[in-house]
Order: structure tokens, then sequence, then C-alpha cells
């Protein structure tokens, strides 16, 4: 992951411990989230700035993670889909 990505990350997940106060297990989730993210962004896009992220990334991610599955190579459930989608939104708010 990028200096540039990682210390964004690092950013947004202090906003999400110490204003939104959410759970551990949240917060843990969430980082997962933008973790894969990132990679997409990286490795499929090319793509190592936060300027260079565009709504077609964000588009071609959403449709990446409903086509591909988890490690075990199952689809992702509708639920897990829902808070990819909450976490992204989070994150790029508060850019």
């Amino acid at each position: 992951m990028s200096d540039e990505f990682e210390l964004h990350k690092k950013l947004f997940l202090n906003y999400l411990r110490n204003e939104r106060s959410l759970s551990e297990n949240t917060i843990s989730s969430y980082s997962l989230d933008i973790d894969k993210f990132f990679s997409y962004s990286e490795d499929i896009c090319m793509i190592t700035e936060i300027q260079k992220i565009t709504e077609d990334t964000v588009t071609g991610f959403l449709g990446y993670i409903n086509r591909s599955g988890n490690k075990l190579d199952e689809k992702y459930s509708a639920r897990t889909v829902s808070r990819f989608i909450s976490s992204l939104k989070s994150f790029l708010n508060i850019l």
C-alpha cells in the first residue's frame, strides 16, 4: 500500500474511533474494506494517489467485489457488500 494511502487510512480509522465512537469490530471491518479498495486501486487501476480516485474507480471496485469472492472463493453476502459501500462512503466523505 502506498504511503499516501496508508496515511489516509490511519486518519480515517482515527476519525472512526474518536469522532464517531464506533466499536473496534466495526473499525476493524472498515479497515479491511479500505485495504481491499486500496489494493484494487493499486493492482487493477494502477492508482497510488488519493486525488486520482474517481467515481469510475469506486464503481469498478463495487463491480469487482460483486464478481469476486472472499479467500474461500465464496461470493460476498449482500450484507458484506452493503458494508463495503458504507465503508467507502464514509471514507470518501471525509476526504
